[in-house]
């Protein structure tokens, strides 16, 4: 057992301030019998308002470091903490320092992403995060804006990572909310996050603020220190904007299974040879978008559909009667993984082979009779053997037959597909992925490089932080929109959620913004959801610190994830009937 502390404090103009407030929080966390303490950003703010980066950054040498070392020696403990750093002038870097309980400086982390620096000047490493390994866990650091992308999260993970630690500063603080929590659950590893609050007065007027466009508090509420268990859930969170230390007692080992609630190992089951695109040279954003689909692009008509029939028979008639009411000026259709099916225990499969083929061409009547689309997942018996397939069906039939890319331990017969697919279609590019692979970040971003612009997910939500934040956090971190679809769960069924900003999901209190970005999400928590996505008369402006930055980021780390792993799931031919 480990007890780890994240400390929360409120960042003043006054240098001298804070570190007395670092120094006097790090006291009162240990005598909470904290062996890690994990303090937010120590320079957020300047003495300077608007001086360069160069001026307001700290050397590597400045004296505050020195108190802090200072501490971890007096108390014989781990700490962690971050800043604004000189590089070679005129470079600076967002770093983290973990200070042992010999005084020294175990672990020094610079951010591969600039977050809201002049990109012009930020030094970003050219090499994989590292790891370190302490008695009591294996430690990985996410300094600055990393947490707001997959890549390096994902590196220090299949490191053999148990803890991720991430100080946090004043600019980080409603999209925090959506990444660090699937950070921790894409990876089933614990993450500790210390904040940095604005003064109250300060505080109170952000807060009103945020509250004006917020349709759903757990996005849109101020970052807050929090220590985050690797299923997503949080263990400990600060109560508010106030300085404030949280404990919580782990096990690192916890981190060691990676296995989701049906069985499924996350990482045994990665698929490095399916991620090779993100080798390819980055980019810049123009041609990206330039790659997306040239059709131009219309304004779409979107329902989300829930069954709840008890047998097979009654649950596609339930579907079809729900498809035949809908109103006319629909186009897209998205139903659940296997809607058609009362359960997913499908043993033996050749009893349901005809029933599956008898779904599609109901499906495929619907769509010319109402000249629109419709999305769900299907099985079908291909020259690979048996498959779990997500379906896009249209007027002119199939237009996308995706087989399932990762195993599922629930469908432990599926033989795995070979690629992505998509199609171009009146509202742009899109690409269908069902059941857990919306829960690999590679092949998202792999999606995204192939210029798709919307995700068709009709899944099975397996655990609350896929619905939660997971999606969102797709949507958001690669500026695309997300569409999809879940069997019963209890914290909802679905989502349309679009941060691409050429496109608005028109439906009320629907538009947060966050991190200088906008995203729209309309939540499916009834029976049927019906949205409109068009693109706004005047195009929202594209943030310039989004798309481009993530790709170089993607560049630079590709190498690490897409790995050949001889003992993973790409090494087995067949694997899914030796699996079953």
């Amino acid at each position: 057992m480990m007890r780890v502390a994240a400390v929360q404090l409120t960042t003043s103009a006054n240098s001298s301030e804070n570190l007395t407030s670092c120094l006097r929080m790090i006291d009162v966390a240990v005598a909470g019998k904290a062996e890690m303490v994990v303090l937010p950003v120590i320079n957020d703010r300047s003495d300077q308002p608007g001086e360069q980066d160069w001026n307001t950054a700290l050397s590597r040498d400045d004296a505050r470091f020195a108190a802090i070392a200072a501490k971890a020696l007096l108390h014989r403990c781990y700490i962690v903490i971050a800043a604004t750093l000189r590089r070679q002038y005129p470079y600076v870097a967002d770093t983290s320092l973990m200070f042992g309980p010999d005084g020294s400086c175990l672990l020094e982390a610079d951010a591969h992403m600039a977050g809201d620096h002049d990109k012009a000047k930020y030094a970003s490493p050219r090499q994989p995060p590292q790891l370190l390994d302490i008695d009591q866990a294996r430690i990985g650091l996410l300094p600055g804006a990393d947490g707001c992308s997959f890549e390096c999260a994902r590196v220090l993970a299949l490191q053999d990572a148990q803890l991720l630690c991430h100080s946090a500063g004043l600019s980080q603080k409603p999209v925090s909310n959506l990444h660090f929590p699937v950070r921790a659950a894409e990876n089933r590893v614990f993450m500790i996050v210390a904040a940095s609050q604005l003064p109250q007065c300060e505080a109170q007027t952000t807060v009103e603020d945020d509250a004006k466009s917020s349709v759903d508090a757990h996005l849109t509420e101020a970052l807050v220190s929090q220590i985050i268990a690797p299923d997503g859930r949080q263990l400990a969170r600060a109560r508010g904007l106030q300085e404030e230390v949280i404990w919580a007692d782990i096990e690192p080992f916890q981190a060691n299974g990676k296995l989701r609630p049906d069985g499924s190992d996350v990482f045994f089951n990665r698929r490095p040879s399916l991620y090779g695109d993100m080798l390819q040279p980055p980019p810049s954003e123009q041609p990206l978008l330039a790659a997306r689909s040239s059709t131009p692009i219309q304004a779409i008509n979107i329902a989300l559909i829930s069954i709840h029939g008890q047998d097979n028979p009654q649950r596609l008639e339930q579907a079809l009667v729900k498809l035949s009411k809908l109103p006319t000026n629909i186009q897209l259709a998205v139903l659940p993984e296997l809607f058609w099916l009362a359960s997913v225990h499908l043993y033996p499969l050749s009893d349901i082979h005809e029933y599956a083929r008898q779904v599609q061409t109901a499906l495929l009547q619907v769509c010319r009779e109402r000249q629109m689309y419709i999305c769900t997942s299907l099985i079908q018996n291909t020259d690979r053997g048996w498959q779990h397939c997500g379906v896009l069906l249209g007027p002119q039939g199939v237009e996308i037959h995706q087989p399932q890319l990762h195993f599922s331990a629930r469908f432990g017969w599926h033989q795995a597909g070979v690629e992505l697919l998509t199609a171009d279609l009146p509202w742009g590019r899109v690409a269908v992925l069902t059941g857990d692979d919306c829960c690999y970040p590679e092949l998202v971003k792999v999606a995204v490089l192939r210029g798709v612009q919307t995700l068709l997910v009709p899944f099975n939500c397996q655990e609350a932080w896929e619905l939660r934040s997971g999606l969102l956090s797709r949507a958001l971190e690669n500026r695309i929109s997300v569409i999809a679809c879940s069997r019963d769960m209890e914290c909802g069924n679905g989502l349309i959620a679009s941060a691409d900003s050429d496109w608005m999901l028109m439906t009320p209190e629907s538009r947060l913004a966050m991190s200088g970005q906008e995203v729209s999400i309309a939540w499916h928590t009834g029976d049927t959801l019906v949205a409109r996505l068009e693109r706004p008369t005047d195009l929202l402006a594209k943030d310039s610190t989004g798309t481009d930055v993530q790709l170089q980021s993607c560049w630079f780390l590709a190498a690490e994830l897409c790995k050949p792993e001889p003992s993973r799931i790409d090494a087995f031919e067949g694997w899914g009937s030796r699996l079953m």
